[in-house]
């Protein structure tokens, strides 16, 4: 189509309109000239015209005393057929990810979308259920913007979510439909179900070590997963006063070592964990563990069943009796006993 200003002539007027087209500047190879009346437009049906080519369009008047006019010709308008070529689309801002927890919005990112001829002009996005679905946010006009957070929504913990992507380029053409690998909502939160301080086979209420702990925790996430634990060491339950919240990564046990631990104190070990979808779990504190470093105190081992003995009848039996042993802090949880034929 082409269409242009009524040429002037102040004499005898103007008798008829010219047009011829052309893949050149002033070209008419593809439509020859043609009377057009006095019409100053013109649309050309049934043409075969090639993508990626310009095309030119010629006009020239003729008046009524059959004077012709200089010939003017448009700057060429370049045939479109062909969409946008179709990019890749990642939920998130830049890394793709497959977990949220936000069941109000979504984000995603897409790139490597193009077009050589007219250009993009715009990106629409959908929002659905299944892959290429549209019933969460039918087709909506994003500018040329490549992101998108589409904030508002009500999303479902346990369901996964796709977002599709589409160009439309300055003709028209729209390309391909690319969709997200989906990205699934979830807002359970991690459990810890243990935690123990002392031996990695054991819970412990008591230690004779003032540097060193051995610390256990295990942790569950039935949906996204544990991304990280963190695990902190203080004299009351989810404390941190000796040891500040530590990231263990995705390890469930750890040795402190370097520690100044207090005898007669008790400290506690508290861990959380975090999933890959951001939810955070209650933290969970152990029983504690009391440091003891004082030996049980003993002053007198009687040989024989009572009083001391000097002497013993018996080739084969030999008797001793412990008295006045106390601990103060952990208590005794047993005695060791050896023969010798010297003191010791």
């Amino acid at each position: 189509s082409a269409v242009w200003p009524a040429f002037t002539e102040t004499v005898s007027g103007i008798s008829k309109y010219e047009y011829a087209i052309g893949s050149s500047s002033g070209g008419s190879h593809v439509v020859d000239w043609t009377n057009n009346n006095t019409d100053t437009c013109v649309t050309k049906a049934g043409l075969t015209l090639t993508s990626g080519t310009a095309y030119y369009i010629s006009v020239k008047a003729t008046d009524n005393a059959e004077n012709e006019s200089t010939t003017i010709t448009s700057d060429g308008v370049i045939v479109d057929t062909d969409g946008p070529i179709s990019g890749t689309v990642l939920d998130g801002t830049s890394a793709d990810i497959d977990w949220t927890n936000s069941t109000s919005s979504l984000t995603a990112t897409w790139s490597g979308f193009s077009d050589t001829l007219s250009g993009i002009q715009k990106y629409d996005y959908a929002i659905g259920t299944s892959s290429g679905g549209t019933a969460v946010v039918d087709w909506t006009n994003n500018t040329t913007d490549t992101s998108v957070t589409k904030s508002g929504l009500t999303l479902t913990n346990g369901t996964t979510y796709y977002l599709s992507i589409r160009a439309a380029d300055n003709v028209g053409n729209v390309s391909t439909i690319v969709t997200s690998d989906g990205i699934t909502v979830d807002t359970d939160v991690p459990i810890i179900s243990s935690v123990s301080e002392g031996y990695s086979t054991a819970d412990i209420d008591y230690q004779n070590s003032d540097t060193t702990l051995i610390i256990i925790w295990i942790g569950s996430d039935t949906a996204s997963g544990i991304a990280q634990y963190e695990y902190a060491l203080g004299t009351a339950a989810a404390a941190s006063n000796t040891v500040a919240w530590t990231n263990a990564g995705t390890t469930t046990a750890d040795t402190l070592t370097g520690l100044s631990l207090i005898e007669d104190s008790t400290y506690y070990l508290s861990a959380r964990a975090t999933d890959v979808a951001g939810n955070l779990s209650v933290v969970a504190s152990g029983d504690g563990v009391t440091i003891d470093l004082t030996d049980p105190a003993g002053t007198i081992v009687n040989d024989g069943t009572g009083d001391d003995i000097a002497y013993s009848g018996s080739a084969s039996t030999l008797s001793a009796v412990l008295s006045a042993v106390s601990d103060t802090l952990s208590g005794i949880p047993k005695y060791e006993y050896a023969y010798g034929s010297s003191s010791g």
